[in-house]
């Protein structure tokens, strides 16, 4: 006797259905992921066939546990199920923390209290306790005793574990979010962590914005740092926060040089990481002694300076960092003085640079350590001054060619010929390129893990579909405004689950 299937499920799960028990059908959905997920989805919103199918229900979440503990069932599937439970966990509940069930539930105690979690629900929001639940349930235990945290505060992660999500974390006062925020760091759990931080931002004022814009660097609070970004942006100093690629950067940009910016830089400029100067406020006297007390300095940016006054010679040798873009004054020689005064120089941004030519590309290879460039809207690039780029920078990890239009499949090939070592590529609204290209990128990126073609508006089905077969490991793909079909996308999400598609 056939079975019947909960409301809504998908027309392409019907031929489960012919099986006769929970068992059987637990046992052929384990064969198919996706499916599994869909079909769990499914039950857990009929309420009817929930009640009548909790042994399934039951087989499913011990499975989906064990499996993930055992590095058989993938972070990405695991994710998606725990969602789910997180989304039915009213009905759900009592089937999350029965016991025994090794790789299921953990004890951990905590002030001398036995707190049992669900090992599925915790360790997918948790880094931390997915890698201490492995090691754990290797060993044949399930216990541990964690130092130092009160009970309080782990019932907030316990919830957050739970729910994905902490409703009423608005209740708690500045110390309290500092407390759960910092555990919470602690132990990666980085929605609790950003969930804090906005609810800290209504204790920012102009009077503590720089004593907890230090506070959340030294913390290395990414997400908390940006919250205050946003409300010291909002008092008009003449200093600009702009946002961290990562914890330990400080990214400043004057916008003038007033005795009270002065101040104010002054009271940050050994946290600073990255100095933006607007204009031309590179030229003016300040500008070297500010430069020179950022002993931190990894990074400088002179876009839109319409003079050159050696600039270069305030900046620190050891310089990692250098933007020029959009620089009218840059010649050949600027970029042989760069590759003379810079020997740890690793990343060089030229974009909107139109007027360089085969001469400037040419002195690149003094650029000994470069592994990204960006040559974003420098028109006037044609697959020869490409084919020279890329000659000269071998090394390249990183590049961007976006709006480059004179670039060709051709232009393609010499990128990928030349730079083997390419990990992150970007040529959206590159008009030209055509399949060809995605076949050589596929053929030849062994080492491509992030890929951006937005609005190529020659690239087809077929050639996407053929390309992702050859790097079934790419991590991240942008193809927005190009004109892949519904059907297509469907099958991209389906044969490579795990890739981050951004249409």
């Amino acid at each position: 006797m056939c079975m019947q299937g909960p409301d809504f499920l998908s027309p392409n799960l019907n031929a489960y259905l012919n099986l006769e028990s929970d068992r059987e059908l637990f046992q052929a959905l384990t064969k198919q992921p996706l499916d599994l997920i869909a079909f769990f989805e499914a039950g857990c919103e009929d309420e009817a066939w929930f009640t009548k199918h909790v042994g399934f229900i039951q087989l499913i979440i011990r499975w989906t546990a064990k499996s993930f503990y055992l590095n058989q069932f993938p972070i990405y599937y695991a994710e998606k199920l725990a969602h789910i439970i997180r989304s039915h966990q009213h009905q759900l509940k009592p089937y999350l923390l029965f016991q025994p069930a090794l790789f299921l539930t953990f004890k951990l105690i905590i002030q001398g209290q036995i707190r049992i979690v669900n090992s599925l629900l915790l360790g997918t929001i948790s880094p931390f306790f997915k890698d201490l639940f492995i090691n754990y349930y290797q060993q044949l235990k399930d216990r541990w005793e964690i130092p130092k945290i009160s009970l309080d505060i782990f019932n907030w992660i316990e919830t957050y574990a739970l729910k994905e999500n902490a409703e009423e974390l608005w209740r708690c006062e500045s110390h309290e979010l500092m407390a759960i925020m910092q555990q919470a760091q602690a132990w990666k759990i980085q929605g609790l962590v950003r969930d804090c931080a906005k609810l800290l931002k209504k204790y920012i004022n102009q009077e503590n914005v720089v004593e907890n814009l230090i506070k959340a660097h030294r913390q290395y609070f990414l997400d908390w740092k940006a919250v205050i970004s946003e409300v010291f942006n909002s008092y008009g100093y003449g200093l600009k926060l702009l946002p961290c690629q990562s914890e330990t950067e400080l990214r400043i940009e004057f916008l003038d040089f007033k005795q009270e910016t002065l101040d104010l830089f002054h009271q940050l400029a050994s946290f600073i990481t990255h100095l933006t100067f607007s204009e031309d406020l590179s030229t003016s006297p300040y500008y070297g002694k500010c430069v020179n007390v950022c002993r931190r300095l990894m990074g400088a940016d002179l876009t839109g300076s319409t003079v050159y006054d050696n600039q270069f010679d305030d900046l620190p040798g050891s310089l990692g960092e250098l933007n020029l873009s959009v620089c009218g004054w840059l010649r050949p020689h600027h970029i042989r003085e760069i590759g003379h005064q810079f020997l740890n120089l690793k990343k060089l941004i030229l974009d909107g640079n139109v007027h360089l030519n085969y001469q400037s590309w040419g002195e690149l290879h003094r650029l000994q350590t470069l592994i990204s460039l960006s040559t974003r809207q420098c028109h006037q690039l044609t697959n020869d001054d490409l084919k020279s780029i890329c000659r000269n920078c071998s090394r390249l990890e990183e590049f961007d060619v976006e709006e480059c239009r004179l670039l060709t499949d051709q232009g393609i090939l010499e990128i990928f010929s030349s730079c083997s070592h390419l990990s992150k590529f970007n040529c959206n609204r590159c008009d030209l390129i055509t399949d060809k290209s995605l076949l050589e990128i596929g053929v030849r990126a062994h080492l491509l893990s992030q890929l951006s073609i937005e609005r190529c508006s020659k690239l087809t089905d077929q050639g996407l579909l053929y390309f992702l077969r050859l790097k079934p490991n790419l991590k991240e793909l942008s193809i927005k405004g190009c004109e892949f079909s519904l059907t297509c996308l469907e099958e991209v999400r389906r044969e490579y689950p795990f890739l981050k598609l951004l249409d």
